[in-house]
């Protein structure tokens, strides 16, 4: 004897006998799909069960759809008639004498027996207008957006491969935990996005090798960006603490005098300004140590620096007057690297730094000219502004010292005058100490024989180029450069050389 299945699954639609070639049934078709009763159907959207429907039965989707959310509906009220009906109340009182005799008068609670602690009260999770419910309702709603078709009538899924997903703007939205706290405990939006980047930058931080154990706000301080980085968190946070009212960071110690009233002499100078020193001053700048660091850091420009046969036979200086000296600048030099195919081996050897005392590093080149060679040996030398105190390309200066610049000449006469003869090598410059530099900039150098015009000895970009590349605007360009409104003027408390204003300083 056969049982015949009775369900609310098969009295959603009319059963289909003989199913097309390679089609199945209703009832199969749920089963394919996992859905097992009418409230998984309400779960889903009219037009993604429709279309996770046709893909295995010819049923109709519109009539199935519409009788189960009658059915869920003829669910739900029947189970809450049952929840709030099947409770046998207690008598909460024993009457004695003559009320003992005869019976309770009708009320609302005796007739319809209703369980109120099976209701969710107000302010609970799972109220309706609970903001889980909020959340739930929203969660449904973007994810039925994202798998929106183009063509809804036709069912028609056209995939955007720049569209940006939930899973990607919010990963950590599948792992909330949903408690109480989390729910009713405000929290500013700003500590929302921060801890959402803080995750992603997490995630990118583990591929590199040299940043999986480091901090964000010390790779912060440690990248290079116009105007943003790079940033110190800690420097930023004593400037917030003394804003308004307050001294600022590094004003105490200026105000401060180091003298004590320990007389009562006419000339007693208790109160008088102390002498400003260079930490206060640099307090003062408003820069964090990696800006001052950054700002202080003597470099050549970065780019091609192209030498002709003229500055080789007269010598080539790099750029001078652009690096103010002073004692916070780290020690630094230029370094030849090895493994150069038109750099030979110099002497002495010039790819690390050195504190050997000598006035120049020999280079021999080599200019090419399709398979034709001719090694020319170059002299490398760094010196003073003034022209003084040569030194090998090599040797560690910096620091109180005067600052230097790089001079490249020919240390033996050059081959007849031949066009056509190149040769490319770069000169780093590193800084830090000789166990440990580290590489501040690379400079390409184009070396030529042939009989042109001499070239500055130092290139300046295009404006219009450097804009685009930095996407700097016209008034941080002025910053950058320190001109017009922005140009440097020292204050009259500052002792300036008085060749200064020659340099464009002005003490006003």
């Amino acid at each position: 004897m056969t049982v015949k299945k009775s369900s609310l699954m098969n009295a959603l639609v009319e059963r289909d006998m003989s199913p097309k070639k390679g089609r199945v049934d209703f009832e199969t078709a749920m089963q394919k799909l996992g859905i097992e009763s009418v409230f998984d159907i309400m779960r889903l959207s009219p037009s993604e069960f429709a279309l996770r429907l046709r893909s295995h039965s010819d049923a109709d989707p519109d009539l199935a759809y519409k009788n189960a959310t009658r059915y869920a509906a003829l669910v739900g009220r029947l189970y809450r008639e049952y929840k709030t009906s099947s409770t046998n109340m207690q008598q909460l009182a024993q009457h004695a004498g003559i009320r003992s005799m005869t019976g309770e008068g009708a009320t609302w609670q005796r007739e319809f027996k209703e369980d109120w602690d099976s209701f969710v009260k107000v302010g609970a999770m799972a109220a309706i207008d609970s903001p889980v419910a909020y959340l739930a309702a929203l969660w449904a709603f973007i994810h039925r957006l994202e798998a929106t078709h183009d063509d809804d009538e036709a069912l028609n899924t056209s995939i955007d491969p720049t569209r940006i997903l939930l899973a990607e703007r919010r990963p950590d939205m599948q792992e909330l935990l949903i408690s109480r706290e989390s729910t009713f405990t405000p929290r500013p939006m700003l500590q929302i996005v921060t801890d959402v980047l803080a995750d992603n930058l997490h995630e990118y931080l583990k591929v590199d090798p040299a940043d999986k154990d480091k901090t964000i706000y010390q790779v912060l301080s440690e990248r290079h960006f116009p105007f943003v980085l790079p940033y110190n968190f800690y420097h930023h946070q004593c400037q917030l603490g003394l804003s308004g009212n307050k001294p600022r960071l590094g004003e105490l110690n200026y105000r401060a005098s180091k003298l004590l009233p320990i007389g009562q002499a006419a000339d007693n100078q208790y109160g008088a300004v102390g002498n400003a020193v260079l930490q206060t001053q640099q307090l003062l700048s408003g820069l964090s140590p990696e800006q001052q660091k950054l700002l202080t850091t003597a470099s050549l420009p970065s780019g091609d620096i192209k030498l002709t046969r003229h500055d080789l036979i007269h010598g080539w200086e790099g750029i001078k007057s652009k690096h103010l000296p002073s004692p916070a600048i780290q020690p630094y030099c230029y370094v030849i690297p090895q493994s150069q195919a038109d750099v030979g081996t110099p002497t002495p050897q010039a790819n690390i730094p050195t504190a050997f005392h000598a006035t120049e590093n020999v280079v021999p080149v080599t200019f090419r000219k399709g398979d034709q060679i001719k090694i020319v040996n170059l002299a490398f030398s760094s010196l003073n502004f003034d022209g003084s105190n040569y030194q090998l390309v090599n040797r560690t200066r910096g620091g109180a010292a005067t600052p230097f610049v790089l001079k490249v000449i020919a240390h033996e006469e050059l081959p007849e005058i031949e066009e056509g003869y190149t040769a490319t090598f770069n000169v780093l410059t590193v800084a830090g100490p000789v166990e440990n530099p580290q590489e501040l900039e690379r400079h390409t150098f184009e070396l030529t024989l042939g009989e042109q015009s001499t070239t500055p000895g130092w290139t300046t970009p295009d404006l219009d180029d450097l804009m685009h590349r930095s996407d700097l605007h016209a008034e941080q360009v002025e910053q950058l450069l320190a001109r017009q409104r922005y140009s440097v003027r020292l204050s009259p408390n500052c002792q300036y050389p008085p060749h200064a204003a020659d340099r464009g300083l002005s003490p006003e």
